[in-house]
């Protein structure tokens, strides 16, 4: 199939950079696949909504030209299955949702982040806690210490620490009130910026990224917050990288910080759906000894 594909005269996209869908990028072996989806359809991804192989992508700033090579009958049915078996798949989202006069950031802090919105936010994220509760002790130990630098409400730990009891929570949030929320629900909490923690260095053994996402902060903002948060991050700690909206970083994004990415996609079988899920590991290793529990700041 893949001979016949690549023979085909490739489909052309040629629009506006500011249209309410977005195209987006798997990256499967040696090659990638080009799909649309609307914009409030982010969080997973099926098979229906594969186009073709990409064959050539020259977008910039205002403009998305794609062109690929069509898929035809059920050879995306064939390609998905590949792709949802391979976890080392990578789904690439390169075309930020922005409307005209928009920054394309959702505001956050009094101004935006409530608990209403974390609410909608906590309704679409489902999936992400199921899949992470299957998966958690696979690559944790059962009394880590587990750190969410914007944990909202801290639904996401609580119901983690329900599927495992002995785990230590951690959450940090920038909205006074959504820490006030959170602190009847987690083991430890702190009201700042995920940058400015101030919480010890390398306590953590593993941190959830929640928030390095298309909406929610910029691509130069996630790289310049990822080191610090990673600061907090023990020698050989994990860390988990999802979200309601893509996540603006790459696996060669994380691995310049010293991450080995152990996948980057995760499969629900119960919708026949991929989405992102990044699982990576610190690759510093020292002879430091256990922290105690009893965190200090």
């Amino acid at each position: 199939m893949k001979g016949e594909v690549i023979k085909r005269e490739p489909c052309r996209i040629d629009e506006p950079y500011n249209m309410l869908h977005t195209y987006y990028f798997i990256k499967h072996k040696e090659y990638k696949v080009v799909g649309i989806k609307l914009r409030f359809n982010f969080v997973q991804t099926t098979a229906n909504t594969l186009l073709g192989r990409l064959c050539e992508n020259k977008s910039d700033k205002k403009n998305i030209k794609i062109s690929y090579h069509p898929f035809l009958d059920n050879e995306s049915t064939d390609v998905f299955g590949n792709i949802k078996n391979d976890l080392q798949s990578e789904m690439l989202f390169p075309f930020r949702f922005k409307t005209p006069g928009s920054s394309g950031i959702q505001k956050t802090g009094k101004e935006g982040w409530n608990p209403l919105f974390a609410e909608f936010l906590s309704n679409t994220e489902e999936h992400l806690r199921k899949y992470t509760k299957e998966v958690f002790g696979k690559y944790c130990k059962p009394d880590s210490i587990v750190y969410d630098p914007a944990c909202s409400t801290g639904q996401f730990l609580h119901e983690l620490k329900q599927e495992y009891n002995s785990i230590f929570t951690v959450g940090g949030d920038l909205s006074s009130e959504m820490i006030n929320y959170a602190k009847d629900f987690l083991d430890k909490t702190e009201c700042c910026d995920a940058k400015d923690s101030l919480l010890e260095k390398e306590f953590a053994d593993v941190i959830f990224l929640r928030f390095l996402n298309d909406q929610v902060v910029s691509k130069n903002q996630a790289k310049q917050i990822l080191p610090k948060v990673l600061e907090k991050l023990k020698p050989g700690g994990i860390v988990f990288a999802f979200g309601f909206t893509p996540v603006l970083l790459t696996a060669a994004d994380f691995e310049k910080n010293n991450l080995e990415v152990l996948q980057k996609i995760a499969y629900d079988s119960s919708s026949d759906a991929i989405f992102q899920y990044y699982v990576m590991r610190n690759r510093e290793a020292t002879n430091q000894k256990p922290r105690e529990k009893g965190l200090t700041v």
